[in-house]
């Protein structure tokens, strides 16, 4: 009675039906004597017998601020102090990955004496790449014709408000008939704004069990979120 029960790895076997149906069976006699069942996973796919039964809790990654343990750990074991402004930088960049994630690229980050925060985002994006989730290059502004108003647009009010939480420019959408340069136009606006370009493939997304693709959506949309700025494709 009155009992926490930690299930690690139950993902993988949830679907079975011998499984789930176990569980459904004792939910009740653990309201009744105040035992908890708590099950940790990455992601999760329930079976509909179970998404109206058991909440699911969706633990959201480190802020920059969280990651500052993890940059810590890595300056102490190689005696190192750097600025304020640059770990702040350091954090920023680490941002979307969990704090086990951040420690590790800053560890692969240190290069003479010193922490490069290009290696720590390009580690990053290493790890943000899923099923749905691609790392693309961005396109120098030469490389786009025409488009003179899209152009002016980016110039005049995406790039000047782009550090702005408050004024800065949440989306753009781009109708036209293939050919026209939507796809390179958004190569071309990360390149000027700086930032790393990810694809969002909605066709990968899909999956054939029920609620696995709005769950992949939902996984891909938080990734993109946490590792913001970013140009999102």
């Amino acid at each position: 009675e009155e009992a926490f029960l930690i299930v690690l790895d139950y993902q993988h076997i949830i679907q079975n039906a011998g499984a789930y149906r176990t569980l459904l069976g004792v939910l009740a006699d653990c309201k009744a004597r105040g035992t908890m069942i708590i099950l940790v996973a990455p992601t999760w796919t329930m079976p509909p017998e179970l998404q109206h039964e058991i909440p699911v809790l969706y633990d959201p990654l480190p802020t920059a601020g969280e990651l500052a343990g993890a940059l810590d750990v890595v300056l102490q074991s190689q005696k190192m102090e750097i600025e304020t402004q640059e770990k702040d930088a350091l954090q920023r960049a680490a941002r979307g990955l969990t704090i086990n994630e951040a420690e590790n690229a800053f560890s692969l980050a240190v290069s003479g004496g010193k922490l490069d925060r290009t290696r720590v985002e390009d580690e990053k994006m290493r790890l943000v790449k899923s099923r749905a989730l691609t790392v693309e290059k961005p396109m120098p502004a030469d490389s786009l014709g025409g488009l003179a108003k899209l152009k002016r647009y980016i110039e005049t009010q995406v790039i000047p408000a782009k550090d702005d939480d408050q004024l800065r420019v949440r989306g753009i959408l781009l109708v036209g008939v293939p050919g026209t340069g939507k796809s390179l136009a958004s190569r071309v606006i990360a390149s000027r704004l700086g930032w790393p370009l990810v694809h969002l493939d909605l066709g990968a997304a899909k999956a054939g069990i029920v609620g696995e693709s709005e769950a992949n959506l939902r996984h891909a949309l938080n990734t993109a979120d946490a590792v913001a700025p970013c140009v999102l494709w």
